[in-house]
């Protein structure tokens, strides 16, 4: 393998790192995408090459036994490029390893909370390899003020190694795909509702069971729900003990009726056209990194109630303290509100009760949003991106 520049990721499976690294190989110059296992979901417009041929599903043990082989297999195939920027903290601590072996610029990423990920099991391992090895990284890269802080604060490494660069978006690319058709069998269902949508992994720090929890408080209104993950059953399951009617997209194939109150629609290759056709985006997370969802649902122009969670709500919608969290705020772009639970899901309740049957309020929050997800186009975020990988 030649010098080169490249860029080094787990898989480029669904989710919002790797959502990033298909738009950095847009415009940014990288010679080729390196997975560690065979996963693509996203298309990108440069080589990709895989370590293995491993399935993102083989388990984290043995993703973690596995990194000391992906550091040989990477050594033996990239012999010394002029660069790797990694994401991720497998393919970081792959990084780094290889990169003080090869002696090329190293430049990791971390895009979500570490503190918050790496708290328990095998996150303890990580938690202790991330205070250790970041620091011999060349540069780290985040996509939040809070994760920054983070980083400094619980692990010890130095403000001057790190670099804020958010999530970009792609607005051109939104702006044509909000446009298209959604299925004939559900354009009834969301015409003539109230529909509250809610997109992201179905995994226990999104949150999605408060979602169930209060939407039979909120009037006339149903929830869409579209994501996969390994607490979909679990989801389902709450929903029926909650006397729910389910639409599942992977056992329903009839006609999405009115009678229905929770709609599961799986992963979308274009979840824009459903954000677009919604009336309400709602983020129920106790943790993110710099929420691409959350700035996804605002060029879609919808008005956004999101928990105030460490990190990227906050800043995304105030640009205020970036340290105060779990408290209800009404921004000039949408409403943050303390990270739900059984107690104050009808503070929630309330507040998307008054928004949704505001219309004044809720065409104010829509110009808004969209006017704000302007700040992140891939223009705007990638002339950063090139000012730092140029130093």
């Amino acid at each position: 393998m030649k010098q080169g520049n490249y860029i080094l990721i787990n898989a480029l499976s669904a989710g919002g790192a790797e959502r990033q690294v298909s738009l950095l190989c847009q415009d940014l110059n990288f010679d080729e995408v390196i997975l560690l296992e065979n996963e693509v979901v996203y298309d990108v417009k440069i080589p990709i090459s895989f370590l293995t041929n491993f399935n993102i599903k083989i388990g984290n043990i043995l993703k973690t036994l596995l990194i000391p082989i992906y550091i040989f297999i990477l050594i033996k195939k990239i012999k010394k490029p002029k660069m790797i920027l990694s994401f991720l903290v497998r393919s970081n601590i792959i990084n780094i390893i290889a990169g003080k072996i090869l002696g090329y610029k190293i430049i990791i990423s971390e895009r979500n909370m570490p503190s918050q990920v790496y708290k328990k099991g095998l996150g303890y391992f990580y938690s202790s390899i991330i205070k250790y090895l970041y620091p011999f990284s060349d540069l780290i890269i985040v996509n939040s003020q809070g994760i920054k802080n983070d980083l400094i604060n619980n692990f010890n490494i130095k403000s001057m190694k790190i670099e804020v660069i958010n999530n970009a978006i792609d607005i051109e690319n939104i702006e044509d795909k909000k446009e298209e058709d959604i299925d004939e069998r559900y354009v009834k269902f969301f015409k003539n509702n109230k529909i509250l949508i809610n997109v992201g992994s179905l995994t226990e720090q999104k949150g999605q069971k408060y979602l169930l929890k209060m939407i039979k408080n909120i009037e006339q209104s149903k929830l869409v729900i579209i994501g996969e993950g390994k607490e979909k059953d679990n989801l389902i399951k709450l929903s029926k003990e909650l006397n729910l009617k389910v639409f599942d997209i992977n056992f329903n194939a009839d006609l999405l009726d009115n009678s229905y109150d929770v709609v599961f629609l799986g992963f979308q290759k274009n979840p824009f056209k459903y954000l677009y056709s919604s009336n309400l985006f709602i983020l129920t997370s106790y943790w993110e990194g710099f929420p691409n969802v959350l700035l996804e649902a605002m060029a879609c122009s919808l008005p956004v109630v999101t928990s105030n969670c460490p990190s990227g709500p906050n800043e995304i919608l105030t640009n205020e303290n970036y340290n105060i969290y779990n408290e209800l705020k009404h921004s000039d772009n949408g409403i943050l509100l303390p990270i739900p639970n059984n107690e104050n899901i009808g503070l929630w309740s309330i507040e998307i009760n008054k928004l949704v049957s505001d219309s004044v309020k809720c065409k104010e929050y829509s110009l808004k949003s969209y006017k704000k997800s302007e700040k992140y186009t891939k223009k705007e975020i990638f002339s950063i991106w090139k000012k730092v990988l140029d130093k």
